[in-house]
């Protein structure tokens, strides 16, 4: 495993110095008492003035050591989403979906949330819609939605697309930008689908399809987030 592979060869780069520098001594007829009292020493005046490294040291040990996360992860820390590049003992580095490329002290990715987008194969997506309820069929509409998302190509048949009824409101067309400026009761409706993970723009096409056969509907994309 790389990340076992890193850790092992940082810990032995440490040892090799460490033996390295002592073997100097020896060779000068350094009294070895003298650097270990040194080093104490400054361990102990050292040790407040760099609480935040050391917080990050370790985070790092635990990163590398309990692998919440691998190489070529897509993560999510805060608001942050990007590829991990790098994992080293002070800080993770991401390139974000932006193409930038950011460090993340690994104190705050071990006291934070990460939520990993790439650990399964696959990604629930969820589209609101939106329509005049006299338009609204009950046992007519949900079933014609579902067959219109089934028929998109990557929409994974299981678990299979599941469609519900999230709320009734007020004014239907000023409000929400359709073009009908139907002011009656409106029905909200989730859609609730998955995709392969990574396969973004069937998403899109499960829009344009919806569009297509329902050019009144009101769509918005939303954040499943990890929710029911």
């Amino acid at each position: 495993d790389i990340n076992i592979r890193t850790l092992l060869g940082r810990i032995l780069y440490a040892i090799v110095v460490t033996v390295v520098i002592f073997w100097i001594l020896s060779l000068w007829n350094v009294s070895i008492s003298a650097p270990v009292t040194v080093i104490g020493a400054l361990t102990v005046a050292f040790t407040f003035a760099i609480q935040d490294i050391l917080k990050d040291l370790v985070a790092g040990l635990y990163i590398l050591i309990e692998r919440p996360f691998l190489l070529g992860d897509q993560i999510t820390i805060s608001t942050y989403t990007g590829k991990v590049e790098n994992v080293q003992l002070r800080a993770t580095r991401l390139r974000l979906v932006s193409g930038q490329e950011i460090n993340i002290p690994n104190s705050l990715v071990f006291g934070g949330i990460v939520v990993n987008n790439t650990l399964f194969a696959e990604r629930r997506a969820a589209i609101t819609l939106s329509m005049p309820q006299n338009e609204f069929i009950e046992n007519e509409t949900p079933e014609k939605i579902l067959k219109i998302v089934q028929e998109v190509e990557n929409v994974l048949p299981k678990p299979e697309p599941a469609i519900a009824v999230s709320n009734f409101s007020g004014t239907f067309g000023g409000t929400t930008g359709v073009s009908s400026g139907y002011t009656g009761q409106v029905i909200t409706l989730i859609l609730r689908f998955w995709i392969p993970s990574g396969r973004y723009a069937t998403v899109t096409e499960v829009m344009l399809a919806l569009h297509k056969a329902l050019p009144n509907v009101d769509l918005v994309i939303e954040d499943s987030g990890g929710n029911v």
